[in-house]
């Protein structure tokens, strides 16, 4: 995308790593939703502008039970 801000800067990267190696480890499955999901499918798959205003990561997970 030329003339934009990438979608995820580097510390957002960071996070989304660490959070990706910790839920392997303990076999957890895990999503990225909110307007930073939607923004990943934009950009990073259909190459279109993600439009993005905000700047936090809303995550997911699969809890077996309370």
């Amino acid at each position: 995308m030329t003339g934009t801000k990438p979608f995820l800067d580097r510390e957002s990267l960071a996070l989304l790593a660490a959070v990706a190696k910790a839920a392997e480890e303990l076999a957890i499955r895990w999503m990225v939703t909110g307007a930073a999901g939607r923004g990943l499918l934009l950009e990073g798959v259909y190459g279109l502008p993600h439009g993005r205003r905000t700047r936090d990561i809303d995550l997911g997970i699969m809890a077996a039970d309370w």
